[in-house]
């Protein structure tokens, strides 16, 4: 619970949406984006390195990206990040825009770009979300929720083809709308899309361009069904030990479930004995043995990664001297 040297830092004023982390300037290191509400309305973005220093070229104005939460990717494979934010601009006229920085807070070029559609305009309250969506993997694109849109843009700032989907809002608003969802979620090789209105209206788009996981820098709000907000995570793979003794033998659900490849299963022994952790499939076939050793008492927590699988409904098995249990846990790719 101790405050970090150089924390915390200043901002213009309240914050509001959700900070990003990600090795912006691939030096190694982590930086922390945040937009922060300014009274002029011409909002700011930092950028801090992980002693509190504000980096070089920020923190930047993006008017009314305070609802916005920002998203980070290397749409052009070239190491270091861009950073993405919803906004909206009041003059000469009211207009939904998209702003895109390098990692030097510098406007990409054509950026930021105006997206205009029929309809209100209200400023952009969702995270943009970059994918690579049309077989083109030299660059991605990004995807963001406007008033009863959802546009698709090309790294140049142009229309993806098809775009903008729309998908009404039936005159509801939010504070923070739904980000849209990336992935492959049934399994087929291509991507696919979920669509969220503010009114609760869920579509499913069966896309049609192969995905490319690798290249889908940030499919989702907070970037992964963690919530981590952090570019590139990957779920440790070494199993983690917390001391305290635990009175009996308990199996837990696996976190996140349904998941996307990685999932955790904790569990806790009383006593020394011989622990194992075997993974089944629905007709009851072994996968996978995840663990089979002496364990000395404690709480356990050991990192699955099923990006080998399929989609669909799994079991995992805990045996041990005198003590047995399955729980069932759901892959959705």
């Amino acid at each position: 619970g101790t405050v970090l040297e150089g924390f915390p830092v200043a901002t213009s004023g309240t914050v509001k949406s959700t900070p990003a982390l990600g090795d912006v300037d691939n030096d190694g290191m982590l930086e922390i984006v945040v937009a922060a509400y300014d009274t002029s309305n011409q909002d700011y973005l930092y950028c801090w390195d992980h002693e509190g220093n504000s980096e070089p070229g920020w923190p930047v104005r993006a008017g009314y990206c305070r609802l916005s939460s920002p998203a980070l990717g290397d749409i052009d494979n070239d190491g270091d990040l861009e950073i993405f934010i919803g906004g909206l601009m009041t003059s000469p006229y009211w207009m939904e825009i998209l702003f895109g920085f390098d990692h030097e807070g510098q406007p990409l070029i054509n950026w930021p770009i105006e997206l205009p559609h029929d309809g209100g305009m209200a400023n952009i309250n969702s995270s943009p979300t970059i994918a690579e969506i049309d077989n083109e993997t030299e660059t991605q694109e990004i995807l963001v929720k406007t008033v009863d849109n959802i546009f698709a843009l090309n790294t140049n700032g142009s229309l993806v083809e098809g775009y903008p989907y729309f998908l009404s809002d039936n005159s509801n608003s939010a504070t923070h709308g739904p980000s849209q969802a990336i992935g492959d979620l049934d399994n087929d090789g291509d991507i696919d899309f979920v669509f969220v209105s503010i009114s609760g209206d869920v579509v499913y788009v069966d896309g049609s361009a192969t995905n490319h996981p690798d290249y889908n820098d940030w499919p989702m709000y907070k970037h992964d069904s963690w919530g981590t907000g952090l570019y590139d995570f990957e779920i440790p793979t070494d199993i983690r030990e917390v001391t305290q003794i635990p009175a009996t033998f308990e199996l837990a659900q696996n976190y996140p479930n349904p998941f996307n490849a990685k999932t955790s299963i904790s569990f806790t022994v009383p006593d020394q004995q011989r622990v194992s952790i075997i993974i089944y499939d629905l007709l009851g076939r072994k996968i996978s043995t995840l663990l089979d050793e002496e364990k000395p008492p404690g709480t356990y927590s050991i990192n699955y990664d099923a990006s080998s699988l399929s989609s669909g409904i799994y079991f995992y098995r805990v045996q041990a001297e005198d003590y047995s249990e399955s729980k069932r846990m759901i892959l959705v790719k």
